[in-house]
């Protein structure tokens, strides 16, 4: 970040990395899956949109309905945030990257 420059900016410009982060990821996943399809002699995901195009949006919302549980012994707040905490951190080591000039 420049000194001239807005804080909205920044924050904007890491929402972007992320977003882009995330979308690479989730379509390298798809990339994988059909590659060990070919390789066990079967398509891989073909369903969801032309060519399987659409199969991570559909793996999203598959996760997003699926019925959420928690063992009776768990502590409910570092049960939650364990892995919030830790795809946080994953994520936020693409932030050190320099993507701009300086």
């Amino acid at each position: 970040m420049t000194p001239h420059e807005p804080w909205w900016i920044a924050l904007l410009e890491a929402l972007i990395v992320v977003n882009i982060v995330l979308g690479l990821f989730a379509y390298l996943t798809l990339i994988e899956r059909k590659l060990m399809g070919r390789m066990q002699l079967r398509f891989g995901p073909n369903r969801a949109g032309k060519f399987g195009l659409l199969q991570p949006i559909a793996d999203l919302l598959k996760l997003i309905r699926k019925e959420a549980f928690a063992p009776e012994s768990a502590i409910d707040l570092p049960y939650i945030l364990a892995p919030i905490v830790s795809a946080f951190t994953a994520i936020a080591a693409f932030a050190f990257i320099p993507y701009g000039p300086g």
